[in-house]
């Protein structure tokens, strides 16, 4: 049934929900994620929409948010909940606006997908388990169990009880973040990126102008392989030396000082 509701719940930024409230808002990677898989699914006939508790700057002018913003953006709908600066009070409004939202505007024939997996989901999914409408996890992010403070425990309690609500199927970016999440292969939908055969991939090889773009967005940390990524362009540096000028890196991301002047060193 194309004509269906497909609701991707998340906890993201849009631009314009920026303008709407006067807040210079941070839009990550994983807003435009969302938004484009939602497009490509408006595309394909159903009907997309965001639903996004969204995250206040540290330092806003805006405290809280006290209203709902709903608002059409790159040709789909968008549904900005009500949220608050303070993270625990905003965790807390959004497990039961998210409640709220799946109980009274999903029907059975209608989707939801949860964008990775955070505590004020849960309520959600068993109201969605209830209706016999199981959602669905996207996960990009595997949790480590190597992490020890408080709200990797806390992810990690959740992550256990989501995996008892939602549908036995799963949208994972990679076959490594199915395993480490322990979802069998049969039931991991792996979206890790998109081939056309029409395209002819950059050679090294190749006498050519044309440059091979790498892009470094979201947060720079450790637990976003920064370490990976100036390791690898160590082993670029001494495999690769004759190519260096046919490479052009591209860092958008954001992350603690010590890690951006590593990067720049690595450069």
């Amino acid at each position: 049934m194309k004509n269906k509701n497909i609701y991707y719940i998340c906890s993201v930024n849009s631009p314009i929900y920026g303008k709407r409230i006067n807040e210079k808002l941070f839009i990550g990677a994983a807003y435009n994620k969302v938004s484009r898989l939602v497009i490509a699914l408006r595309q394909c006939g159903y009907k997309g929409y965001i639903v996004s508790l969204p995250v206040l700057n540290k330092g806003s002018g805006n405290l809280c948010s006290t209203k709902r913003h709903v608002f059409k953006e790159n040709k789909h709908a968008v549904v900005m909940l009500k949220t608050h600066f303070f993270p625990f009070i905003r965790r807390l409004i959004g497990l039961f606006q998210f409640a709220f939202f799946c109980l009274i505007k999903v029907s059975k024939n209608d989707r939801v997908i949860f964008y990775n997996i955070s505590p004020e989901y849960l309520l959600a999914l068993f109201f969605l388990r209830l209706k016999n409408n199981p959602g669905f996890l996207d996960i990009e992010d595997a949790l480590r169990n190597d992490e020890n403070d408080l709200i990797s425990y806390i992810n990690r309690f959740s992550f256990s009880i989501a995996k008892l609500l939602c549908n036995k199927k799963f949208i994972v970016a990679s076959n490594g973040i199915a395993d480490i999440s322990k979802i069998e292969p049969k039931n991991a939908c792996v979206i890790n990126g998109v081939f056309r055969d029409d395209l002819k991939m950059l050679s090294f090889e190749e006498k050519t102008n044309r440059k091979l773009k790498v892009l470094l967005g979201g947060s720079l940390s450790h637990n976003t392989g920064v370490d990976i990524f100036c390791e690898t362009l160590e082993l670029l540096s001494d495999k690769y030396s004759n190519y260096q000028h046919n490479i052009e890196f591209v860092v958008t991301g954001y992350g603690d000082d010590e890690y951006i002047k590593n990067i720049e060193d690595c450069l």
